[in-house]
């Protein structure tokens, strides 16, 4: 049957389901849809959290229901060149962009001088924080990169 979902980007997608799927399987999918981790996102159906190992049958979810899928917050800590420590709240989905764009909104460091390093390794604008293991409680490190 045809669901609808709304990704964290707020595009919408036509998924195919059954029934029986639980909301895990129908996170794999849309995964394969759109090309970004949800396996860490929350689902949203009539304004209730749906839990991953319930199916659509359990929620009363029919054709042409419509999904949505919110990010999962964390808190990081970002200790920067200075020494001071901030905390950000991110979704393990945000790329490294995003994230120095919410570290510009706290220290005011333009972003082309954030370099981001995590475990000694420096990290890459484009990739998800869920690529680089960046769980709850982590500290990133915020050095100038002039």
């Amino acid at each position: 049957m045809p669901i609808f979902v709304k990704t964290p980007s707020g595009k919408i997608v036509k998924v195919e389901v059954k029934v029986l799927y639980t909301l895990q399987d129908v996170k794999a999918i849309i995964e394969s849809f759109i090309g970004c981790p949800v396996a860490d996102c929350r689902m949203i159906y009539a304004g209730n959290e749906l839990q991953d190992c319930k199916t659509l049958a359990f929620y009363n979810i029919e054709e042409n229901s419509t999904l949505e899928v919110l990010p999962s917050w964390i808190q990081i800590f970002i200790k920067t060149w200075n020494g001071k420590t901030i905390m950000l709240d991110v979704a393990r989905s945000n790329t490294v962009r995003e994230v120095k764009d919410k570290i510009f909104c706290k220290v005011r460091v333009p972003v082309h001088f954030q370099s981001i390093v995590f475990s000694g390794k420096r990290l890459e604008d484009k990739w998800r924080l869920a690529r680089y293991n960046i769980e709850k409680d982590s500290t990133l490190h915020m050095v100038l990169a002039w």
